[in-house]
């Protein structure tokens, strides 16, 4: 109103740009593609964008229903669901349903195929921590969910049985990394 200042605006608070210095993290080319290992510039999932706003999770509970996960793992060990409630088969971190027929095997969800490590880390990987990897959330509750062998086969009754594990049990997220052209009713139920 005086005429002496062109313009007034608030005194906005901005933040630096978070990228993760897991030392893997230049060679993760589905979280940020810069044209790595042939890849195309920019093909990705966006995940620089989409860490400014949200990295962390930490009361989301995501079940990795695959051949387990390994329970030492560096960049997944912090990362653990613990069972809040165990039962007798001390499933602490997850459960195994391999062999079962859709039952309880143990608490053991230790994998023994790799697969299923490699996914809970692509999903929470936990960032940061000078470990070669990062996920796509940095800090995240991972339910390990063996329902699969170490050569890869995963019946219909233990997948079942592990989503069922899943649900009782809080997951808000179901990871089911896996395919084939069985149709099963049961497991689309």
């Amino acid at each position: 109103a005086t005429g002496r200042y062109e313009f007034v605006e608030r005194d906005g608070l901005r933040h630096l740009s978070l990228a993760p210095n897991d030392p893997a993290f230049a060679t993760q080319w589905a979280l940020h593609n810069l044209g790595q290992s042939g890849g195309v510039p920019g093909a990705d999932i966006k995940a620089l964008a989409a860490w400014d706003l949200i990295r962390d999770a930490p009361n989301v509970i995501v079940a990795v229903v695959d051949t387990g996960l390994n329970l030492t793992h560096q960049d997944l060990a912090p990362n653990l669901w613990i069972n809040p409630a165990p039962s007798s088969a001390n499933d602490r971190h997850g459960a195994n349903f391999v062999g079962g027929r859709g039952a309880l095997v143990s608490g053991n969800p230790t994998d023994d195929g790799g697969h299923g490590s490699h996914v809970a880390g692509t999903i929470g990987a936990a960032a940061n921590n000078g470990q070669p990897h990062v996920g796509v959330a940095w800090n995240v509750r991972l339910m390990a969910i063996k329902v699969a062998d170490a050569q890869g086969f995963l019946p219909s009754s233990a997948i079942i049985a592990g989503v069922d594990f899943a649900i009782l049990k809080g997951a808000k997220i179901i990871n089911c990394s896996f395919g084939g052209y069985l149709f099963s009713q049961a497991e689309f139920d």
